[in-house]
C-alpha cells in the first residue's frame, strides 16, 4: 500500500508540472539533465520513506556512467561487463575508478524513446518523450522491482552515482545507479 501511495505522489508531481517538461532531443541527448532528474526522484522516494537523501559521489558517478555506456553500446541490460575483468561487476568498476573501502550495489534499467510502451503494473508512462517521463519510468521500474527497491531503501546506502546513455541505433536510454555506504578506511 505504501508503494502505491508513493508512486501516486511521484506521478502527481509529474502531472502537475507537465508544462515544465523538456522534450528529449535524440540528436542532442542531455545525459546530465536526465541524471539529475532521476536522482531527484530517487531522493523523493527515499524521503517519502523517511530515509536520508543520497550524497553524490564522483567515483560512483564514473562507475555508473561507464556501465551505462557499456550497456548502450552492447544494447543489453546486465550488471556485468563480459570480457572485462577490471570492470566486470559494480564493485570492480568502483575500484577501477579509484574507490577504496566501498561496498557497492547497483540498479540498472532501460527503455525506448517515443515508442508506445507495454505497461506493467505500477508503470504510468505509455510513451517517453521527455526527460521527466524517462526519469519517472526508471524510478517506477526500480520501485516495482523488489531487489531494486531494496537498494533504493537500504539504510546504510548513503552515497550514489548516476549514469545514463542513449543509443540512437536502438533508440533506447540506459540508466545505472550505483550505491554504497560511507567508504571505510578513508
Amino acid at each position: 500500500m505504501k508503494k502505491i501511495i508513493l508512486m501516486l505522489c511521484i506521478c502527481l508531481a509529474g502531472v502537475v508540472n507537465v508544462q515544465a517538461q523538456t522534450l528529449i532531443d535524440q540528436k542532442n541527448f542531455d545525459a546530465a539533465l536526465l541524471q539529475n532528474i532521476i536522482l531527484e526522484k530517487a531522493d523523493s522516494v527515499r524521503t517519502a520513506h523517511k530515509k536520508s537523501k543520497f550524497k553524490p559521489d564522483s567515483i560512483m558517478q564514473l562507475a555508473a556512467g561507464d556501465h551505462a555506456h557499456y550497456l548502450a553500446k552492447k544494447q543489453t541490460l546486465s550488471h556485468f561487463q563480459e570480457g572485462n575483468k577490471k570492470k566486470y561487476n559494480p564493485q570492480d568498476r568502483v575500484v577501477y575508478f579509484g574507490g577504496k573501502g566501498y561496498l557497492t550495489g547497483e540498479n540498472a534499467a532501460e527503455h525506448p524513446v517515443n515508442v508506445l510502451l507495454h505497461q506493467p503494473e505500477g508503470v504510468t508512462i505509455n510513451r517517453v518523450v521527455s526527460y521527466e517521463q524517462s526519469a519517472l519510468l526508471f524510478i517506477q521500474q526500480w520501485v516495482n522491482s523488489p531487489m531494486h527497491f531494496k537498494n533504493l531503501m537500504r539504510d546504510d546506502y548513503s552515497r550514489t552515482g548516476m549514469g545514463v546513455a542513449y543509443n540512437p541505433k536502438n533508440n533506447r536510454i540506459y540508466a545505472v545507479q550505483v550505491f554504497s555506504p560511507e567508504p571505510v578506511n578513508q
